[in-house]
């Protein structure tokens, strides 16, 4: 009888061994499942989000603003005597194509072209401000009853012919020793491609070569780098 007692409490010794190991063994199972399950969570926690730009087709020309007062040389004829600064005067050529707005015919844009250039400057007072400037005439090529004698009109001539350009917002640009360069967002991460910039306007900034109509781009971030994943902001 007593060799039974001791068999039996030799098996459930074992059992309670056995049920042990077990019991470590599911912890650790769960545990691992639970680190399985928040790795993922912590690496997308981890990455950097990004808002995303395209590239933006726009027409071009370059030009220069002035203001002036309205001159009538007949009942269908008129000019606008405008001063063109000195930093500027080398942009305006006769014969350049000018667009001429006003308060007192909104909504309405007539037509010009530059007749006459002073041959030499003149200084203008703008307060106690004294700037060089040179008197230029600009001949309206349409006009009708709006148009009287004494009016102001401000007028862009036109210094270039209007041209497409891609157009980049400035913070899409990134800089370092290399030159300037985008990020683009391909598969879930950030690609670098170097690009070559042209002209600065206030809506961005033209890119020459380097990218394409079709590529999304990543508004510049320090935490961004080449081949990192990301997350684009919604």
């Amino acid at each position: 009888m007593g060799f039974v007692l001791l068999d039996e409490t030799r098996k459930a010794q074992k059992g309670w061994s056995h049920m042990k190991k077990y019991c470590i063994l599911l912890s650790v199972t769960i545990c691992l499942l639970i680190a399985a399950i928040a790795v993922p969570e912590v690496i997308i926690a981890s990455m950097p989000t990004a808002e995303t730009a395209k590239v933006q087709k726009i027409e071009h020309a370059d030009y220069v603003n002035a203001k002036g007062d309205i001159f009538k040389t007949g009942s269908d004829s008129a000019f606008v005597k405008v001063y063109i600064s000195e930093k500027d005067i080398s942009k305006v050529k006769e014969g350049l194509k000018t667009e001429i707005t006003g308060d007192a015919f909104p909504g309405k844009t007539y037509n010009g072209i530059v007749d006459e250039i002073a041959g030499t400057a003149t200084k203008q007072n703008l307060g106690s401000i004294q700037k060089t400037v040179v008197a230029v005439n600009i001949k309206l090529t349409d006009t009708d009853e709006l148009i009287k004698a004494g009016y102001t009109a401000d007028v862009k001539i036109l210094t270039s012919e209007p041209d497409e350009l891609d157009i980049v917002p400035y913070e899409a640009v990134n800089q370092d020793d290399s030159g300037e360069f985008v990020y683009v967002f391909n598969s879930g991460v950030a690609v670098r491609k170097d690009i070559e910039t042209g002209r600065e306007l206030s809506n961005g900034v033209e890119v020459v070569s380097g990218i394409s109509e079709d590529d999304t781009l990543l508004k510049a971030d320090d935490e961004i780098k080449e081949g990192q994943p990301v997350i684009i902001e919604e």
